[in-house]
């Protein structure tokens, strides 16, 4: 059975959730808060009053976990909680020293984790353009019904 990343991790999920904090902290992140909702957990906050949200997926890790039958069902909870918080907090951090660096802007690293409120319903950009993906919808100029968008110089050079 091949070796899965984090699967041994110790690291308290309370640790790892105050480090992803201290990191969106870290680049302008205010207002976050750790919400859960239908067991999903999530970190959501806003920077330049746009909201961002951030899904710890708990659910995944656990079917990926019991895919590995290493792990008995009594601790497998708590370990894919550590485990799923571990990978967000890595995965933040990461973001977090492109941005440091300049390596990417704030929409490259954290557009996916866009959400709006529309008519009472939170829509995520990236399950957005994914279902466009999947529907043969997106093309190079866009997906029908998006809005006409101009786009800055690039600041990638070619």
């Amino acid at each position: 059975m091949s070796y899965l990343p984090y699967q041994d991790t110790t690291v308290s999920v309370a640790k790892s959730m105050a480090k992803t904090i201290e990191a969106l902290e870290e680049i302008g992140f205010t207002k976050i808060a750790q919400i859960s909702d239908d067991g999903r957990r999530y970190v959501v906050a806003e920077h330049k009053g746009a909201t961002f949200t951030f899904e710890a997926n708990i659910d995944n890790i656990k079917s990926v976990l019991q895919s590995h039958k290493q792990y008995r069902i009594p601790d497998l909870q708590e370990k894919a909680e550590r485990v799923a918080w571990r990978i967000l907090f890595n995965r933040v951090k990461s973001s977090v020293d492109s941005l440091k660096y300049q390596v990417e802007e704030l929409a490259e690293v954290f557009g996916g984790h866009l959400s709006f409120n529309q008519d009472g319903q939170q829509l995520y950009l990236a399950n957005v353009i994914a279902e466009q993906i999947e529907n043969g919808n997106l093309q190079s100029n866009g997906f029908p019904g998006m809005p006409r968008l101009s786009a800055p110089e690039s600041r990638h050079e070619t």
